[in-house]
């Protein structure tokens, strides 16, 4: 029972130091031009474009297919690959010809897969709530890649004084350890006098004491050792998931929060100053770009 215990206990200290929280680090926007008509007597949803035109700068979703499902908009779409520890989230809102945005309410929104692998985003009561009959729409469709760095931030490092917790814990743990061989060779020289007192003829009532001794000892020496190893080895697995964490957090956000630092040029073209003397052209020259 108290290993089952343990074990669960430790699976929990892993997982919550496994444990991510994601962060958008790139995203696409997209939108394409709707109306709300009639068709066969029933409401449906015009494209004044094809979906197509929404796959033209987004590289992580295909977008297949969107229309009206009785009042709601359905936009199916095929997700992308992810690397292990990513996700995607994508985000759909209105805007009206007078410019006015219309975003879901949130508990209207909802996303589910097929048994075609595709996925849908649905807005459910779009048409009730949101549409007007015979109004054309911009649809908007933002496809975020969400990762585990968070650009607003510093570059994630771990510091000396973040190590020192770890540090303080390991050398409790090894402390524990030594009290324990301490008590051990305690023990041992209990049971030696016990043994001594067993070899000169003494009763056994009169050597009792260093038996009973001894193996108080021995109980109280293997929990030190035992208590002082586990936590010793928690603490070193600990320190090496963070350590490992934040490798991979300073390699992707080098990747994704850094803009690359380079040098470009371009030629430009320039007018004279009005009260310059030349008047007959412009000048002509070449414009440095400092990029970091």
């Amino acid at each position: 029972m108290k290993r089952s215990l343990l074990f669960f206990v430790f699976l929990g200290i892993v997982q919550t130091a496994c444990a991510q929280q994601l962060f958008p680090l790139a995203s696409t926007l997209d939108s394409l031009r709707i109306a709300v008509g009639a068709s066969d007597h029933h409401i449906s949803l015009e494209l004044k474009e094809p979906v197509v035109n929404l796959n033209h700068r987004n590289s992580t979703v295909s977008f297949t297919k969107i229309y009206l499902s009785d009042a709601d908009i359905v936009v199916s779409y095929i997700p992308g690959k992810q690397p292990p520890g990513f996700d995607q989230r994508i985000e759909l809102w209105l805007k009206d010809s007078a410019g006015t945005i219309i975003y879901p309410d949130p508990f209207s929104v909802k996303m589910n897969a097929t048994e075609t692998g595709e996925r849908q985003i649905t807005w459910m009561d779009a048409t009730e709530t949101s549409l007007v009959f015979g109004y054309q729409y911009q649809l908007y469709l933002k496809v975020s890649l969400l990762g585990p760095v968070d650009c607003t931030t510093k570059r994630p490092d771990f510091i000396l004084q973040e190590q020192l917790p770890y540090y303080a814990v390991g050398i409790a743990a090894l402390a524990t350890i030594g009290i324990g061989q301490g008590v051990n060779i305690q023990k041992k020289n209990a049971y030696r006098h016990y043994q001594d007192l067993w070899a000169t003829g003494n009763t056994a009532s009169e050597a009792q004491p260093d038996l009973t001794l001894a193996q108080k000892k021995e109980s109280r020496a293997t929990t030190l050792i035992y208590s002082g190893v586990a936590i010793l080895g928690i603490d070193a697995l600990l320190w090496s998931i963070r350590a490992i964490k934040t490798k991979r957090q300073q390699r992707l956000y080098d990747r994704f929060c850094i803009q690359p630092i380079g040098i470009g040029c371009a030629p430009i073209q320039k007018p004279r100053p009005f009260h310059s003397i030349d008047t007959t052209a412009p000048t002509f020259g070449i414009q440095l770009t400092y990029r970091f």
